[in-house]
């Protein structure tokens, strides 16, 4: 595809030059139970100058709670500083392998389409602070200038926050105008360590406004389980 969706939007957008930058992107790892995986790309490759570098594990190991094995559209989110549970929308699938040459790990697309061919899709991924003193406003703030410098016509939307079950809540921003003609939902969870980034992201404006209603219902799936997070061999 010409355009690649999110070539240069949400969270990748910014990251993809990350030298100096408040935050690192992270390139996730999730497991999930589902076994017809997509192998399709629709997005362009992003080298990152700085990751931080996650493994895949069994999802069994950390089942528990209120989560329920069978639900084959759940995964565990995880990496340092990080983990957490996220559910796919009704109608929709959680998918955690075509989106991994970005380094995306969880990747959603309506039932029926794919990662490549649909036209609207989300993905989520996190954002590691790189010191205690970043805060999620500065995180947002680069995030859009950043943005804005590579389209000057960019519209930027603050939207109303969706309040999570737990009370945390998540800034939303709507994006459009940019120079792929892409629109986007961005959602930012500040934690700990990182900030948490849920995005929509459409070829047009019509099956964005289709799935706000799925990207609601995804951030509100979302649990965080924790962020003492240690991966043996990766370092701290």
């Amino acid at each position: 595809m010409a355009t690649g969706i999110g070539s240069v939007t949400g969270i990748l957008r910014s990251l993809s030059s990350s030298t100096g930058s408040l935050y690192h992107l992270s390139k996730g790892a999730i497991e999930v139970s589902r076994s017809d995986r997509q192998q399709e790309y629709y997005m362009k490759k992003i080298i990152c100058t700085t990751i931080i570098t996650m493994i895949i594990i069994p999802l069994v190991l950390f089942a528990g709670g209120n989560k329920d094995n069978t639900d084959h559209n759940s995964g565990l989110v995880y990496g340092h500083g990080h983990s957490f549970w996220i559910r796919a929308p009704k109608g929709w699938v959680l998918d955690n392998e075509s989106g991994t040459d970005m380094g995306l790990h969880a990747v959603f697309y309506p039932e029926g389409s794919s990662w490549a061919q649909s036209i609207a899709v989300m993905y989520v991924n996190t954002a590691a602070k790189t010191n205690e003193s970043v805060t999620i406003n500065q995180i947002i703030s680069y995030d859009i200038e950043n943005f804005k410098s590579k389209s000057p016509n960019l519209k930027v939307v603050d939207k109303k926050s969706i309040i999570l079950p737990d009370k945390k809540k998540v800034i939303v921003n709507h994006f459009s105008g940019d120079s792929h003609g892409n629109y986007e939902a961005i959602g930012y969870l500040d934690e700990s360590k990182v900030v948490v980034m849920f995005v929509l992201t459409s070829r047009n404006e019509k099956e964005f406004n289709k799935s706000l209603k799925a990207f609601e219902e995804l951030v509100k799936s979302y649990e965080w389980l924790t962020g003492d997070v240690k991966i043996e061999g990766k370092g701290k």
